[in-house]
């Protein structure tokens, strides 16, 4: 409710010559990003609303989401979430929403020093602390002996889930031209691995075969995460350190999997941290692959439009004509706006566009107010209000709602009337406007 208002006090507080008919009259004539920058320019106030204490599990979730692509994310029914979103967790820092980050790419956990050594050696050699791979990837499930490991100018990688004994480690560090061989601890991250770079997993390394090396240029950076601990049995601090190694795509706008790191002083706090960023990121998806949220085109400001006319008929009621009409008119920009909106991010085709009446095209809007309101009740207004500014990219608007099995939250399925509804906070939120009205310093013409 506290974001509502936030967000409703810097509506409010834009001059009518801004935020009027007038004001976007040529909004039509340009793109969706530049209609949203334009927008953002106005109410610039509504997207840098302040966090709760409590929201650290949605700005992870968020970022996590904002970083995968939408149609890996919710058009993909036979995708787990496990095979996206990969968590970690380390223990230490002062708390978790602080010391806590999502990365890009898988995210291996690294235990041998003597790896510690040869990747530090690469990358000092390298411009940004990164090993640049462009093509050349092995993915061995298997062991990986020091004879193994000769100069094959078609592999620059191997990523190996079994044994590798530290000669062979060094050995590929200190021979020029031959691969660098990363051990990973499990095979669900050696899978990813393979699929990122395009190369098929091999049990052995007589089994390699040019059809089986990925092709896909990769980026390889050393990420060290250390921080203090307090000791529970003494006073005493230990400096604890975790050596990671993230693996990710280079030049591209989404990657395929995104990396979580929950951190926190003790490891039941960060284990609850984790499992609530885990629920919040079932909601988001579940909610998106809904259908019910369209980001983008309009739906946010058809809900307010929508509030504004309901307050508007509560006030003609109240004997207050006055007041009531100046509230309805401020619905008329933002229905306006709402339309342009939807126009702007392709919805139907332009023949098709042109032909329509105002009143066609606004009841096209008037559907997607309803399935935004829908979606926001199946998160939640104090959850998801504020955050789903991030999913505004027509890459969500065009994803055609799925019949999928919900994502289960922590093994409860997931359901609509358990959470709070939205209208009520926009409704209230609305009461600002009602205020400033209401005060000797703005007269209504």
């Amino acid at each position: 409710m506290e974001e509502s208002v936030v967000l409703l006090q810097a509506v409010a507080g834009v001059a009518p010559s801004s935020f009027g008919p007038a004001a976007f009259k040529n909004v039509s004539s340009r793109s969706c990003v530049e209609t949203q920058y334009y927008v953002f320019s106005l109410l610039k106030p509504c997207i840098l609303l302040k966090s709760s204490e409590g929201s650290a599990a949605t700005s992870l979730a968020v970022k996590a989401v904002s970083t995968l692509d939408p149609i890996a994310f919710c058009g993909d029914e036979h995708v787990a979430l496990e095979d996206l979103v990969t968590m970690h967790v380390v223990l230490g820092g002062v708390t978790s929403a602080i010391s806590s980050r999502v990365l890009e790419g898988v995210l291996l956990l690294t235990a041998k020093s003597s790896l510690h050594s040869s990747l530090r050696s690469w990358c000092l050699t390298t411009a940004g602390n990164m090993i640049v791979i462009d093509g050349g990837v092995v993915a061995l499930a298997g062991d990986l002996a020091l004879a193994d490991v000769s100069c094959n100018y078609s592999v620059q990688v191997v990523f190996i889930h079994g044994e590798i004994g530290v000669q062979t480690i060094d050995a590929s560090a200190a021979t020029q031209d031959a691969p660098l061989c990363i051990p990973v601890s499990s095979y669900k991250s050696l899978r990813q691995l393979a699929e990122i770079s395009g190369a098929e997993i091999i049990d052995s390394w007589d089994e390699l075969l040019p059809s089986a090396i990925g092709r896909e240029h990769l980026e390889l950076k050393v990420l060290d995460i250390s921080a203090t601990k307090v000791q529970e049995d003494d006073d005493d601090y230990e400096e604890v350190e975790s050596f990671f190694l993230q693996v990710m795509l280079s030049n591209v706008e989404h990657q395929p999997h995104v990396s979580i790191v929950v951190q926190g002083p003790i490891r039941s706090l960060a284990s609850e941290l984790r499992n609530d960023t885990r629920k919040m990121i079932c909601r988001l998806r579940n909610v998106l692959r809904s259908g019910y949220v369209l980001p983008g085109n309009g739906g946010f400001w058809c809900a307010c439009a929508a509030a504004v006319a309901q307050q508007a008929e509560v006030l003609a009621k109240s004997d207050q004509e006055l007041l009531s009409f100046a509230t309805a008119r401020l619905a008329d920009p933002l229905l306006e706006l709402s339309v342009v909106l939807l126009e702007n991010v392709g919805s139907g085709s332009l023949n098709t566009t042109e032909s329509e009446s105002f009143f066609s095209r606004l009841a096209k809007v008037q559907m997607v107010q309803k399935r935004f309101e829908r979606g926001v009740q199946d998160v939640g207004a104090s959850k998801f209000f504020s955050r789903y500014y991030n999913f505004r990219s027509a890459g969500y608007a065009v994803l055609p709602p799925t019949t999928t099995e919900p994502d289960n939250e922590d093994g409860r399925v997931f359901h609509v009337d358990e959470y709070k509804s939205m209208g009520s906070a926009i409704r209230g939120a609305f009461r600002v406007v009602q205020l400033l009205l209401n005060t000797n310093r703005h007269h209504i013409n």
